[in-house]
C-alpha cells in the first residue's frame, strides 16, 4: 500500500462499494445459494413428515438448525412426548430377487445328479463316454474336447 496508495480507494470502490459489480453478483450468488439451501432443507423436512395431520402440524413448527434438518433440542422433546410417531427403520429390508434373466446359471438351475451308469474318460488326449453295458449295443462315443 505504501509503493500504491491510490490502491486503497480503488479496491474499496471496486469490492466494497454497495453499487460495485462485485457485490451486486457475490449477493445474487449467495441469495441463490440459500434459496437452494432452504428449498432442499424443506423437502428432506417433508420427507419425514408423519401421516397424521396434526402431529405433522407439530414437527413443522420446529425450526432446522445450522446442522440438521430439525433443532436437536425441540425435537428431542417432541419424540419424548410423542414416541410413536418414531418407527425404526429396518436396517436390510427384504429385497425381491432380481428376474431370472440377471440371476447366474447356477442359481437358476436345479443341480443335476450324475448317472453312475455314465462315466467320462479321458483316453489319450480326447474325451470318451464309457457305458458300461456295452452288450446291448452301446459303445465308446468320442466326445470333443474343449
Amino acid at each position: 500500500m505504501e509503493k500504491f496508495p491510490q490502491m486503497g480507494g480503488e479496491l474499496h470502490k471496486i469490492f466494497g462499494s454497495p453499487e460495485s459489480p462485485f457485490k451486486t453478483v457475490s449477493d445474487n450468488i449467495l441469495q441463490y445459494t440459500c434459496g437452494k439451501r432452504a428449498e432442499c432443507i424443506e423437502l428432506r423436512r417433508k420427507l419425514l413428515e408423519p401421516k397424521d395431520a396434526h402431529l405433522a402440524k407439530l414437527l413443522t413448527g420446529i425450526p432446522p438448525s445450522s446442522t440438521a434438518l430439525f433443532e436437536e433440542r425441540l425435537l428431542a422433546e417432541f419424540v419424548r412426548a410423542h414416541p410413536s410417531t418414531v418407527r425404526p427403520k429396518p436396517r436390510n429390508p427384504p429385497r425381491l430377487p432380481p428376474p431370472a434373466s440377471v440371476q447366474p446359471f447356477p442359481s437358476t438351475q436345479p443341480r443335476r445328479e450324475r448317472d453312475p451308469a455314465l462315466q467320462v474318460q479321458e483316453h489319450k488326449g480326447s474325451w470318451h463316454y464309457c457305458f458300461p453295458i456295452q452288450a446291448q449295443g452301446h459303445q465308446e462315443q468320442p466326445l470333443t474336447q474343449q
